[in-house]
């Protein structure tokens, strides 16, 4: 039984090596946030959506707005994130009774952070934060947002001055 050799294409030698390169294009483009670094937040969202890898595993979350901007980080309670960005508090509110639940509300120039402490006595301090542009942040993502805050998950509150209006007293 004679053995045939099979012939390679040029054709799909040319393809398996451009897409070796656009591979290898996107990964040498991808900006992965130094974790180590206090500011990482800020810098979040000065890169574009299709810039940022974030391991799947990851506890932190992006999400892109329609002009492929970062509309909104997700994370949990105790990366700090409002202390990162040096927001400026609007609102605080704390379990009178155990002390080990509470909810802040800051902002920069151009962001809202909410912070949900769900087990402020943890060894892990446990809960949620939310940083995003309003304006373009995802409809569910602002509802679960303005729920932490103890607002009304409708309508949703597309800006700055919303936000404050809504919390400050």
């Amino acid at each position: 039984m004679a053995h045939r050799r099979a012939r390679g294409s040029t054709t799909s030698l040319a393809v398996v090596i451009a897409l070796g390169a656009l591979v290898y294009a996107a990964w040498a483009r991808a900006w992965i946030p130094p974790w180590d670094q206090q500011d990482w937040p800020k810098q979040i969202f000065e890169h574009r959506c299709a810039e940022i890898t974030i391991r799947p595993d990851s506890s932190v979350h992006v999400h892109c707005a329609r002009d492929g901007s970062v509309a909104a980080l997700e994370a949990p309670v105790d990366f700090s994130i409002a202390s990162r960005l040096a927001a400026r508090a609007w609102m605080r509110r704390a379990d009178a009774s155990q002390r080990r639940t509470g909810v802040m509300v800051s902002a920069t120039d151009t962001l809202v952070i909410v912070e949900q402490t769900t087990c402020g006595m943890c060894r892990r301090v446990m809960g949620h934060t939310w940083a995003f542009r309003p304006a373009h942040a995802p409809a569910p993502l602002l509802r679960r947002a303005q729920e932490a805050a103890g607002l009304p998950a409708r309508p949703p509150l597309r800006t700055l001055q919303a936000w404050q209006a809504a919390v400050r007293p």
